[in-house]
């Protein structure tokens, strides 16, 4: 009943769920550079690109543009404490310094933080 209640409050002030993304042509086959295959980034990325209709190559002649990772690191801060002194609360983030480039290297989106 309350799942009910919230999915009709929801569809009551027009939210709706986002369909397929319209990706522009050079971003429909990307180059991923900089991070293994395996790394959670990476898996997400390819996911996500293949979601909107995407896919990642490894061919560099095949892409319309190429994501380069410059550099990807975890970060954790500790929020909150326990009545002994120990941590048991942390901030999990991720900060990730990349820029966007055509295969021929042409800068499409200089070097940005995330």
């Amino acid at each position: 009943m309350a799942v009910w209640c919230l999915v009709m409050a929801l569809v009551g002030c027009g939210y709706h769920l986002r369909g397929k993304v319209d990706l522009p042509e050079r971003a429909r086959v990307v180059k991923l550079t900089g991070i293994a295959p395996g790394q959670p980034f990476s898996q997400e990325f390819t996911e996500l690109l293949m979601f909107a209709g995407g896919r990642v190559t490894l061919n560099q002649v095949e892409a319309g543009s190429v994501f380069h990772v410059i550099h990807g690191v975890h970060q954790r801060r500790q929020i909150s404490l326990s009545k002994a002194g120990k941590a048991n609360g942390f901030n999990l983030s991720y900060r990730l310094e990349y820029e966007i480039t055509t295969p021929k290297g042409e800068v499409i989106l200089p070097r940005e933080e995330l």
